[in-house]
């Protein structure tokens, strides 16, 4: 991409199950809140750059003209980095009233960038935290200063509603109640696994048609995907099926079909 800067750090895995720990530990609420058009909510982009109208053109605008990009769009390699810039900014800004005449802004976490934390002046020890995920934030926070979070990063940020308690976030569904906090991937499992189709009569060692092959690749990477977010228990299975998902036998479909 020669000098097109591209780079934008999403919250690692690890830090979402930490923050998690940190609500179920100090019996702190989670919540959950999404950007509406986030990238269009970014920095202006730093190159010139031009579109070409849809198919049936633009009320007021004469065929053939151009339209020159200003915000990011969903496909451009930089509109995420863009977004990053944008976000970075508003948070570093923001100020937080926590009453009592006491004020929190919050910082970037050294061991996520993407983990702010909210520290009130002359203390060290974070009262809460909030995360981000491209367009998705967590916070993980006390009653009232979780409320209070919302109001002061939407009245920055376009987010039209929070849920707290029960919600989905980055392929996860998360539910917090007096037992402790529940992750699953219910909805994923549900909407993206199924079984690889085996004609009778097709022996092990036959290789695999295309289409199966295909099928194999797409079943692989949700398992992974499956596997590396709730599931450790598949990671040596699902490295297992990779290694074999180049030219794939029917005994290696058996195989990702038992994972």
């Amino acid at each position: 991409m020669g000098s097109l800067e591209t780079d934008a750090p999403t919250v690692a895995r690890t830090s979402v199950l930490l923050l998690l720990q940190i609500a179920s530990s100090r019996a702190w609420e989670c919540s959950a809140g999404d950007v509406t058009a986030a990238f269009l909510n970014g920095e202006r982009i730093q190159r010139e750059l031009y579109v070409r109208q849809p198919r049936h053109g633009i009320p007021g605008l004469r065929p053939g003209q151009l339209l020159k990009v200003h915000k990011g769009i969903f496909g451009l390699p930089d509109s995420p980095r863009g977004w990053w810039l944008r976000l970075l900014k508003d948070f570093l800004d923001m100020v937080i009233p926590l009453g009592d005449g006491r004020h929190g802004r919050l910082k970037p976490c050294p061991l996520d960038p993407c983990v702010f934390m909210l520290l009130v002046e002359g203390t060290d020890a974070p009262v809460a935290y909030l995360a981000t995920h491209v367009d998705d934030l967590v916070v993980v926070a006390p009653k009232e200063i979780r409320r209070k979070i919302e109001t002061a990063v939407s009245a920055f940020l376009p987010v039209d509603e929070w849920d707290s308690l029960e919600f989905d976030y980055i392929g996860s569904h998360i539910q917090q109640t007096s037992e402790g906090i529940f992750v699953t991937q219910t909805p994923f499992v549900d909407g993206r696994l199924f079984k690889l189709d085996i004609a009778a009569g097709q022996c092990d060692s036959d290789p695999a048609s295309e289409d199966q092959a295909l099928d194999n690749r797409s079943l692989i990477g949700a398992l992974s995907w499956l596997a590396s977010q709730s599931r450790a228990d598949l990671q040596c299975g699902v490295s297992m099926a990779q290694q074999r998902q180049k030219t794939p036998t029917i005994e290696d479909l058996k195989f990702t079909n038992a994972l």
